[in-house]
């Protein structure tokens, strides 16, 4: 019965790894220069993964890509507005309160790109902290396991 669990498990994990690849927010520049190296790479560390911790990167990835549509429709609305505001104003002259507006939505866009940001290295915060509690693990069980051949060898020694 555990047998047929473990290449289900393997698979489901493969799957969880191919959404969340899918769904990873990157910028322009690292699409366009990521190469199948890179990839199999990023596979194979995620295939490591706590299944629950890339379920985590997938929320994560998909609250990003919620965020950024919020922001293009928002981007949108503000040159509506605009185009109602120039056709309020006189054409020749920038007032002072586009000029306002226009900063603001520098600002705004610029702490969405932090916001992201900090979003990534959440991710990848979580990553490194699941991976480190992976280790740890091992090692209490690498530890477990020398005490016990220690004693082994101690009680056969003394027999």
């Amino acid at each position: 019965m555990e047998r047929q669990a473990d290449p289900r498990k393997r698979s489901l994990q493969e799957a969880l790894v191919n959404l969340y690849l899918s769904v990873k927010v990157r910028n322009k520049d690292d699409v366009e220069n990521y190469t199948k190296e890179q990839q199999t790479a990023e596979e194979s560390a995620l295939h490591g993964t706590d299944p629950f911790v890339i379920i985590e990167y997938v929320k994560s990835s998909i609250d990003i890509l919620l965020n950024c549509q919020m922001e293009k429709a928002m981007q949108m609305a503000e040159a509506k507005r605009e185009e109602t505001n120039e056709s309020s104003y006189n054409k020749g002259n920038d007032s002072p309160p586009q000029d306002l507006e226009k900063l603001t939505q520098g600002l705004e866009a610029e702490v969405r790109l932090h916001i992201r940001a900090e979003q990534q290295q959440r991710l990848r915060i979580e990553s490194l902290e699941a991976t480190v509690e992976e280790n740890e693990k091992k090692v209490e069980k690498l530890k477990a396991k020398k005490k016990a051949r220690a004693k082994i060898d101690l009680s056969s020694g003394r027999s």
